[in-house]
């Protein structure tokens, strides 16, 4: 019989969470997995958020050969951002050369997935442009319960992400029961309700209510495991751990400070309003109102900030009139450098050559790179007098590949969390903040998975070629990844059989294709999440 394989993931899982849980009896289906399979730390992308993640897990490939650094990506100017699809990924995923080579794959909530690029069963994540996210569509048909399924739950409080994580387990074990080959499915709670409260969960432990999230998981996991079938292996991942931060590092704020960014443009909020091919004389101008008065203090807290844009999305349905935020405003005719997005965690320099209104000369970007470089390694953290970065990272010291010059300039590394909202008064907040780190998890059982072995430097970008062995097939030659042969069973068919290759995969498939698709529920979805100014 051909090999199986399930990989479920749990966002934003960590060991230093999990391991004490599970030692202490509160995860018994995790702890088997500890005790009896495989599993280790892994590494993920820098920055270690879910766009870049979960790409470089589908492709193998660092962010220099996808290009997709963050659920946005600026276009001809670091004032008008795009919303990422799986359209945007060059070359092939794992799971389309699988379906490739005949094999029938199942595809359960993995971000960049919409629109679908395989014939097969897909329910999309949460860039899922419009309303439908199950394909085939008449699939909602046959499956009562996709008649209920929601992508994330709003709000986010631990009894909300439980119901919609039941309802889409309860989908999953529908679709289990169905023909397939590869089966994936992410549980987004981990990740969600580790925003809210991980430092709570880590001090607390079983007593917190976010607890009670993770329980479920366990309970889920463990069903998984129990049906897992005789010719199958089950792959555990996450894309990325989580850590209590102690301050935070208002990027922009600084940049305005020390005179590389200059406030008062009258730029759009973040991509609200911008269409694709329109220009300054097409788009209608509607009556502007500046609520920059009202609602600066608001955006001068995080906490408060979540008011904020309640009150901005909210005025700007019920009103016939722009609301402008003036709070947000730069002026990018006389900026060289900003943060343009939030999660990729970096600065881009405005330079001339990528920007139709960037006002930094070629000969002058490395420069006032190097400038900007020195003085962001030299910051300290007001709160524990430690530097604010691990390291900050040029982007061709970090990547490799033709997607490069779309990354940001300048990579930070950060030991406090970085935020891109501006601030009028200093740019370090003593406040704790839930975010991610690098550390993920990995776990392994099956027919051909060794027991009781300590996986060392896993890499997400492993899991593609690591998949593609497992299941009998060729790793394109440009993937970045290696096989975790370490994972195998002595004597087991993948370990016995010699890896192949194959030529590379990412000729020919343009980036960044536009979509007809009403993008405003992808919006919606990640300012629920914090991820959408």
């Amino acid at each position: 019989m051909k090999t199986k394989l399930v990989v479920v993931g749990l966002d934003g899982a960590t060991f230093d969470l999990l391991k004490p849980w599970a030692e202490a009896g509160h995860l018994p289906n995790l702890q088997n997995l500890l005790q009896g399979g495989s599993h280790g730390v892994l590494r993920s992308t820098l920055p270690s958020t879910t766009l870049p993640a979960w790409t470089s897990f589908a492709t193998g490939k660092s962010p220099g050969k996808h290009g997709c650094y963050d659920f946005r990506m600026p276009m001809d100017s670091l004032g008008r951002n795009r919303l990422v699809t799986s359209r945007d990924i060059p070359g092939k995923t794992f799971y389309e050369l699988l379906v490739e080579a005949g094999r029938k794959v199942t595809l359960i909530n993995l971000p960049v997935s919409y629109p679908p690029r395989i014939e097969g069963t897909v329910i999309t994540s949460l860039m899922t442009q419009g309303a439908d996210c199950v394909f085939p569509p008449s699939l909602a048909e046959e499956v009562p319960e996709l008649q209920r399924y929601r992508i994330i739950a709003e709000p986010r409080t631990a009894d909300a992400i439980r119901d919609v994580e039941r309802e889409r387990f309860q989908v999953a074990r529908e679709l289990f029961d169905r023909d397939w080959d590869l089966f994936f499915l992410l549980f987004s709670g981990s990740d969600h309700i580790s925003h809210e409260m991980y430092a709570e969960l880590r001090r607390r432990g079983r007593a917190s209510a976010g607890a009670s999230v993770f329980l479920d998981l366990d309970r889920y996991l463990g069903w998984f495991v129990e049906h897992l079938p005789s010719n199958a292996n089950l792959l555990v991942v996450s894309d990325h751990g989580f850590h209590s931060y102690p301050s935070i590092f208002y990027v922009n704020s600084w940049l305005a400070q020390e005179g590389y960014l200059a406030l008062g443009g009258e730029v759009r909020p973040e991509g609200e309003d911008f269409q694709p091919g329109a220009t300054e004389d097409t788009q209608e101008k509607p009556e502007r109102l500046d609520l920059g008065a009202l609602t600066q203090p608001l955006f001068e807290h995080p906490r408060l900030y979540q008011i904020a844009k309640r009150i901005y999305h909210t005025l700007r349905v019920i009103l016939p009139i722009d609301v402008h935020l003036e709070s947000r405003g730069v002026d990018l005719t006389k900026s060289v450098a900003y943060a343009a997005t939030n999660e990729c965690k970096g600065i881009y320099v405005n330079d001339e050559e990528r920007f139709v209104d960037g006002v930094v000369a070629q000969p002058d970007v490395e420069p006032l790179r190097e400038e900007i470089i020195a003085r962001l390694e030299a910051l300290e953290d007001p709160a524990t007098g430690e530097a604010a970065f691990s390291r900050v990272w040029r982007k061709e010291e970090l990547y490799h590949g033709p997607y490069v010059h779309s990354a940001p300039d300048i990579i930070l590394e950060p030991n406090v969390f970085v935020s891109f909202l501006l601030r009028s008064v200093e740019p370090f907040e003593t406040t704790p903040v839930n975010y991610h780190t690098r550390d993920g998890i990995l776990l392994a059982c099956g027919q051909d998975v060794s027991s009781g072995t300590i996986l060392e430097d896993a890499d997400i970008l492993d899991i593609a070629p690591t998949i593609l062995h497992l299941m009998g097939s060729a790793i394109p030659e440009d993937m970045d990844g290696k096989v975790l042969g370490q994972l195998f069973k002595p004597g087991s068919d993948p370990a016995e059989r010699t890896v192949r290759y194959r030529e590379r995969t990412d000729s020919g498939r343009p980036k960044g294709e536009p979509l007809s698709e009403d993008e405003q529920a992808v919006r919606d979805r990640l300012r629920a999440l914090g991820y959408w100014a």
